[in-house]
């Protein structure tokens, strides 16, 4: 199975090409975001527990995240009920299946033990229960606790990972669909794709980082949206030095990797020198783009470049050209 791996940074314009890719007709698109890997308790954090292992009880205690992570992000969220991130309805209706194939596949051994570990995360009444339960000994649930040993090495931990990725997604595609993944991996760890999507490509969007600072302050005013960027705390603030670590930080470099790196402005303002770049790297003809500009909107899209310029805090905008000078488009 093929995969394309489209990342941004936060603002960064990742869409635009995820619209773009839209328009061929043989390329599979989720409806949001595929964030198994990325997020706290994802595919990479089980990665990194369970093949540098400093204790296998840990693997226990990773496997035991992950399921809580996946329970969470496949169910269907409702308006007056708990959150949910609607896998189970969006994707594969089998999605728990592999997820719980995939865990046995990895932890081929399960044993009754247990480890105070495990009653640091249970309620003050889960606790207190269980410790008058075992007093009056009628029940010790420390003797009912399961717990997984990781057997599989890291080579066969890859292969499986790689699989359950198929398994997920080769009901919802056509034979020869390309399956597009928007934000699955860190921007700055292009790396991970090579790892759990062999035969992947990687596409990488920047975006000047005034209008990125200006995103944030705009999207703030027009949603209220509190997110895990700084973009509620700038518009009160207007902390710039907040805004620059925040830049760097998500630039840092992670794990190395193959991939096309392009800003979002070359992308609208030079779309055909662009569009033609992406669709050489990725292996694509000209002739199978069969609904050009039909998503990526390209005149809509250029309304939002160069917003820095109108901005009426302009020594805002200057600390930021002073501290960021190699993340500003030149293409001007």
């Amino acid at each position: 199975m093929k995969y394309i791996l489209v990342n941004g940074y936060t603002a960064t314009g990742s869409s635009a090409v995820v619209d773009l890719l839209q328009e061929f007709n043989h390329m599979y698109i989720p409806p949001h975001e595929f964030r198994l890997l990325c997020d706290p308790f994802g595919i990479i954090d089980l990665d990194r527990e369970i093949n540098n292992s400093v204790d296998c009880l840990n693997d226990d205690i990773a496997i035991r995240n992950f399921q809580w992570l996946t329970k969470k992000y496949f169910k269907t969220a409702k308006r007056f009920g708990t959150i949910g991130l609607n896998y189970e309805k969006d994707f594969t209706k089998n999605i728990r299946i592999v997820t719980d194939e995939y865990i046995n596949k990895l932890t081929n051994t399960i044993y009754d033990g247990y480890w105070w570990f495990l009653s640091l995360n249970q309620s003050f009444v889960t606790q207190i229960t269980y410790k008058i339960l075992k007093k009056l000994g009628i029940y010790d649930f420390r003797k009912h606790c399961k717990m997984r040993l990781v057997t599989v090495n890291e080579e066969e931990f890859l292969k499986i990972t790689q699989q359950y990725f198929d398994s997920i997604f080769e009901p919802l595609i056509k034979e020869d669909d390309i399956v597009v993944l928007d934000q699955a991996i860190p921007a700055n760890a292009p790396g991970y794709a090579q790892r759990y999507f062999p035969d992947s490509k990687v596409i990488n969007i920047e975006r000047d980082a005034r209008d990125v600072y200006m995103h944030l302050l705009l999207q703030e005013k027009r949603t209220g949206a509190i997110i895990g960027h700084p973009g509620h705390d700038l518009s009160k603030t207007h902390n710039v030095q907040l805004f620059i670590d925040w830049f760097k930080k998500y630039r840092r470099l992670g794990l190395p990797g193959e991939s096309l790196n392009i800003y979002f402005e070359d992308l609208i303002l030079n779309y055909d020198k662009t569009s033609k770049q992406i669709f050489d790297y990725l292996g694509l003809s000209e002739s199978e783009h069969i609904n050009p500009k039909k998503f990526l909107q390209v005149e809509k899209s250029a309304k939002n470049i160069g917003q820095w310029k109108n901005y009426p805090n302009q020594d805002e905008i200057r600390k930021i050209e002073e501290a960021l000078p190699e993340f500003l488009y030149k293409g001007f």
